[in-house]
């Protein structure tokens, strides 16, 4: 024999339902207006150098883009004369000398150590002239 009885509600069946909060901003509204007011002033300055540059920016994105080329011909020549090292380096025979401005010097004969060297070197320079070549070309006059 069953009986049934009905369910009571108890506190530990019930669900209790809370209305979500809204989100509230309390920030003030002239902050609000002027930092998009600001941003559009920026996009609008930089749209009319493109558009209508000046003979002095001209010269001045000119003058920079020269100091980027400068610096990209010396890394690169600074490669090419180590990549010219490296070719003719007889392993047999080589040696590094490395010196401070307190005139301290130190040299160095393994074969081994100075081709690890040179690896890392040639390594480190050939990064530096990739980025010194993308700094050239995706510079805008």
């Amino acid at each position: 024999m069953t009986t049934k009885t009905k369910d009571a509600t108890t506190s530990k069946n019930v669900k209790k339902t809370v209305a979500p909060k809204k989100a509230t901003q309390q920030t003030n509204g002239a902050t609000l207006k002027k930092e998009p007011v600001v941003k559009l002033d920026v996009a609008k300055a930089t749209v009319k150098e493109i558009l209508k540059p000046t003979a002095k920016g001209r010269l001045n994105r000119l003058e920079t883009l020269n100091i980027l080329a400068d610096k990209f011909n010396a890394v690169s020549g600074k490669y090419d004369e180590l990549t010219h090292f490296m070719a003719g380096n007889d392993t047999t025979n080589a040696q590094m000398k490395f010196s401070s401005a307190s005139n301290y010097s130190f040299t160095l004969r393994n074969p081994a150590i100075i081709d690890k060297i040179l690896g890392f070197v040639e390594t480190e320079f050939a990064q530096i002239v990739e980025k010194a070549e993308k700094e050239v070309l995706n510079f805008q006059v």
